[in-house]
């Protein structure tokens, strides 16, 4: 609440000192409504935010602010209810075009994720034609942020992956990151570059007092076409709120090298071709945390999604999307013995969806989730969504 506060506050400075430009700025509020039914699987917390949300709750509403204070200038927000969440902003930035002519844009304050391509597609252009978000923005492994982890630790925690809603994300979409993003045109090129408060997948990592940078370039070689890759690269570990400390477990163990936070680095590449009936998106990443209480000193996670849309016929879409997800392999003991074990447990995800666009604000969805985790475990899990804009 407390950094929403501020960006309130800092977007109100912005109006104060361009008070002629603002006060005659025209607002305009929109919006959409989900109402979801779902079942099989549904009590479990593998789609669960960090507030206890999900995209499969029964209501979930958005509401999308807008102002437009002159041709070059923009304010905008989004506010987000949910039946199992407070009331939260999930975004409002300031965004400046053309600073340069028409080849540098500015935006300033709770940003969508500046890394991959998946963030403006799944709030303001509504381009998600699931339910559920790949697993790379919201999934939460074992690895804790407010504590130093072991070896033993990290085992222990890898097959609690049903119930776990606390762990380190690698990106998460829920929440916006506070920063300063710029980005540049150039005749089929796009350059951007963030510093962020937070971390792609641990927003609180903004109490640490470090930062996020996150670069990404793009290519557009013809209509419909867009690749490229993205770093990005911070400290993930949040203070203990008992100790003001990080610490390991039960053992109480001090920063071992204080000058030199732990880091969370991640490397992706993204692509997208539309074309005709067909809309194609796809991410794939590489994600390390530095660990001084594991043996082998890094975490590492890669994981990859490729979604496709047909539009079959008139209002009429199916949509399925694969996740692939693997953790790397570690010793079971901090002192390397004991051979090697995957410090998470490894899935596939394929995700499905029916969409009937009923008119220009009504959508109905019928989806499907399967989960096969590697250990022979699985879930399963559908719903039918009435997604009203507005």
């Amino acid at each position: 609440m407390k950094n929403h506060i501020r960006v309130i506050i800092t977007l109100g400075i912005l109006v104060l000192i361009y008070p002629p430009v603002f006060l005659h700025a025209q607002v305009e509020i929109t919006g959409d409504l989900a109402v979801t039914a779902s079942a099989l699987d549904r009590d479990s917390h593998v789609n669960t935010n960090f507030r206890g949300d999900s995209p499969f709750d029964l209501t979930r509403l958005r509401l999308f602010v807008r102002t437009q204070a002159t041709e070059n200038i923009g304010v905008y927000a989004e506010i987000f209810l949910d039946n199992e969440a407070p009331v939260r902003m999930n975004g409002a930035y300031l965004y400046i075009r053309d600073i340069i002519q028409d080849r540098l844009d500015l935006k300033v304050g709770m940003l969508p994720a500046p890394f991959g391509n998946y963030g403006l597609r799944s709030t303001y252009f509504n381009l998600n034609p699931f339910i559920g978000v790949p697993a790379l923005w919201h999934y939460k492994t074992g690895l804790r942020t407010d504590q130093y982890v072991t070896n033993e630790d990290l085992i222990d925690e890898s097959g609690k992956v049903l119930t776990n809603r606390w762990g380190a994300a690698l990106g998460y979409d829920a929440c916006w990151d506070i920063g300063v993003e710029a980005l540049f045109f150039w005749s089929g090129f796009e350059l951007s570059g963030a510093v962020t408060a937070g971390t792609m997948g641990v927003p609180q990592a903004r109490f640490n007092n470090g930062y996020q940078v996150v670069v990404k370039a793009s290519v557009l070689p013809t209509d419909g076409v867009r690749f490229g890759a993205s770093f990005a690269q911070g400290p993930y570990m949040v203070p203990s709120t008992n100790s003001g400390a990080y610490l390991a477990r039960g053992i109480g163990l001090p920063d071992p090298n204080a000058d030199a936070p732990e880091d969370q680095t991640t490397f992706g590449l993204h692509g997208e071709w539309l074309f005709g009936h067909w809309q194609w998106f796809g991410e794939a990443v590489q994600v390390d945390y530095d660990t001084p209480y594991v043996f082998e000193k890094k975490l590492t996670i890669h994981t990859a999604y490729l979604e496709g849309r047909w539009d079959f016929m008139p209002g009429l879409y199916l949509a399925g999307r694969y996740d692939l997800w693997r953790y790397d392999q570690i010793a079971p003991f901090a002192s390397g013995m004991g051979g090697i074990f995957s410090w998470g447990n490894n899935f596939n995800r394929i995700e499905s969806a029916l969409g009937w666009r009923i008119n220009r604000q009504t959508l109905l969805k019928l989806d499907f989730q399967y989960w096969d985790y590697l250990d022979e475990s699985d879930l399963r899990l559908v719903a039918l969504q009435l997604h009203l804009a507005f």
